[in-house]
């Protein structure tokens, strides 16, 4: 059995969304801005959602 946290659920998901989204702007953008694209999408995606 595993138990997790709430906080704990919330921050293995922004990692894996994180992961994803720098592998999906490497594939548009290239590598070298990867990385800044996917922490912009991910922070406009967080700020959306605690609205």
């Amino acid at each position: 059995m595993v138990v997790m946290g709430e906080e704990e659920q919330n921050d293995d998901l922004v990692r894996d969304v994180t992961e994803t989204m720098t592998c999906l702007c490497a594939r548009l953008y290239g590598r070298n801005s990867a990385r800044w694209h996917a922490e912009r999408a991910v922070e406009a995606a967080c700020a959306t959602a605690t609205r």
